[in-house]
């Protein structure tokens, strides 16, 4: 085809020719810094005494990175968050309301559990609001909460099956807090890395829930007093973030898992996705969560690259 110097298909020519190589260019680009990252993760996790996945993904450009993809990692309470997408997607559908009560028997709390909503409530029979488990669970990662509203929404394996009608196959539900008295059930509830770097996504993007049950989760979990030693500790002070930790028992001498996932925005208003999951750690908590911090660090370094 014969082009006219100055025509109209000529610039149109131009301008896209123009528009494919700047793609490019910022494709290439994300390619190397994420290559880069990759090292730089790579070199603060070898020699450690655990196994660290991590997963992440750009909003804007859908850029991921995954490292140990394929480790089956202990949720420890991450699991929480699949519980709260179920809990408001039947309040969503009218099953609930967020001020319906529950009634909880003394007998049904455990009382040597993490449960700052036990201690408020002294352990006793009474009702106690959705809304308010929901925030104990997710704000402040109570087990008696959690262990409630597994109850109340079929058990386990029920929140596992519509994780899996969602698409979220790379995960497995199997057992509630209170069956963590054995320590080796810790393994029993798994996720791959990236698989809950794609369920925050659907999250955050709307998908799952109505806006106003994704804004009331967004808010449970950037609100939260979740440990701010690991992720948090690696982006500016300031920085919303959106999360859930977890934080597993020994196992044959090893900590099950050190976790964090997190919904981090950016500078320019987008979506970081981040998970880190640390599994049979040789070494303290303390330690695990200053490696977290560390690999959040380095991701808030990259992400924010022009």
């Amino acid at each position: 085809m014969n082009l006219r110097p100055g025509s109209f298909a000529q610039l149109c020519l131009v301008a896209t020719s123009f528009l494919m190589f700047n793609s490019y260019g910022l494709a290439a680009g994300l390619s190397a810094r994420f290559s880069a990252l990759k090292q730089q993760i790579d070199s603060v996790t070898r020699g450690q005494k655990c196994q660290v996945a991590v997963s992440l993904r750009l909003e804007k450009s859908g850029q991921t990175l995954t490292i140990r993809g394929q480790d089956k990692c202990p949720m420890m309470s991450v699991v929480k968050v699949p519980i709260a997408l179920l809990i408001l997607k039947k309040v969503d559908e009218g099953r609930w309301k967020l001020n319906d009560s529950i009634m909880v028997d003394t007998d049904k709390w455990m009382k040597h559990a993490w449960s700052p909503l036990g201690d408020r409530l002294g352990f006793a029979t009474c009702h106690i609001r959705i809304d308010t488990l929901l925030w104990a669970m997710i704000a402040e990662s109570d087990n008696n909460a959690c262990d409630f509203l597994f109850e109340l929404c079929g058990g386990p394996k029920s929140v596992e099956k519509y994780m899996h009608s969602l698409g979220f196959k790379d995960m497995q539900i199997s057992v509630s807090e209170r069956g963590f008295v054995s320590p080796k059930n810790q393994y029993e509830n798994w996720v791959h890395a990236q698989c809950y770097v794609d369920l925050l996504q659907e999250f955050k993007k709307g998908r799952l829930l109505s806006a106003a049950s994704t804004k009331e989760l967004m808010r449970m979990m950037t609100e939260s007093v979740n440990p701010s030693d690991r992720i948090k500790a690696g982006v500016p002070a300031g920085t919303v973030v959106a999360h859930k930790t977890g934080t597993g028992d020994l196992y044959k001498g090893k900590i099950a898992g050190v976790n964090d996932v997190a919904i981090i925005t950016l500078p320019d208003g987008s979506a970081l996705y981040l998970t880190v999951f640390i599994h049979d750690a040789d070494t303290t908590q303390k330690q695990c969560s200053a490696l977290i911090a560390t690999i959040s660090r380095l991701v808030w370094a990259a992400a924010i690259q022009e």
